[in-house]
């Protein structure tokens, strides 16, 4: 028995040696994380698990107050990560870097060990956005930028069409930039990041390609204007608002509308009227 006693002594001995690591058991009230932890860009090492906490929170607490920008076609929209719900777990990783070279079994304290020894223990701090912030911002803030089409116009001027160009309008996709900003957060997170807007070009109903197969005048119409300066002047004013106006099939206008209020603002002169065939 005591030469079977003497053998495993022996062979506890070679085995705690052969593996390079002393065998203890953990004892410390407040034990500190080995060196060589970190969690993505913050050394642990050293610290006490309420300390690794603290510097965790202050780390993501400023990547949530910095800048956080969508563009969209150039124009930017600011926000921050904490406006947008951000939030991380520093208290599992804290605790998961206490224990890090100091639970389970001999060998696999060895094997987190070497890995310490060789800077290869980071651990990876969970954190996410609330969807439903970020799709108010882009929902409100962000599509706030779009702009709608413009079509293109047509008027007659000396006698001539002029027709002028058409302008696409931009319109948000707000599910797929939602996407864009959380996967943005996702693979990359860092301070004042841009992520650019998912946006849809829009076409206008009337382009200027139809509007320049517009060459007939189909009518017009002169009549002679007799009476004092000033019935020649409104009448002058009055057709004027409304020559060269280019009614598209379907628009209708009202020749009172564009002649304007007859008012001295808009050119009119007090003139005799014509009531019931007779002047006045």
């Amino acid at each position: 028995m005591k030469k079977g006693l003497g053998l495993f002594v022996l062979a506890a001995v070679v085995f705690t040696v052969a593996w390079g690591q002393p065998v203890y058991a953990e004892t410390e009230e407040n034990p500190v994380i080995e060196t060589g932890v970190c969690a993505g860009e913050v050394d642990l090492g050293g610290l006490t698990k309420e300390e690794a906490k603290e510097k965790l929170d202050a780390y993501y607490q400023q990547l949530a107050e910095s800048a956080f920008t969508v563009t969209a076609d150039g124009r930017p929209v600011e926000t921050t990560l904490a406006q947008l719900g951000f939030s991380w777990d520093s208290e599992s990783v804290a605790e998961e870097a206490v224990r890090q070279g100091k639970g389970g079994s001999i060998l696999s304290r060895y094997i987190e060990r070497k890995d310490l020894e060789n800077g290869e223990v980071n651990l990876t701090v969970p954190y996410t956005l609330d969807t439903k912030a970020v799709a108010a911002f882009v929902g409100v803030q962000v599509a706030a930028l779009d702009t709608p089409p413009q079509d293109a116009t047509i008027t007659r001027e000396d006698g001539a069409f002029v027709v002028t160009s058409e302008i696409n309008g931009l319109q948000t996709n707000k599910v797929e930039t939602v996407k864009a900003v959380e996967d943005a957060v996702a693979q990359q997170l860092g301070e004042n990041m841009t992520v650019e807007a998912i946006a849809e070009v829009t076409k206008p109903a009337c382009t200027s390609e139809v509007l320049n197969q517009i060459q007939d005048l189909l009518g017009d119409c002169t009549t002679d204007v007799s009476g004092t300066d000033a019935r020649y002047t409104n009448v002058k004013v009055a057709s004027g608002n409304i020559n060269g106006k280019v009614l598209m099939p379907g628009e209708s206008a009202s020749a009172s509308t564009m002649m304007k209020k007859r008012t001295a603002a808009n050119g009119y002169k007090k003139a005799p009227q014509y009531v019931d065939g007779r002047s006045e």
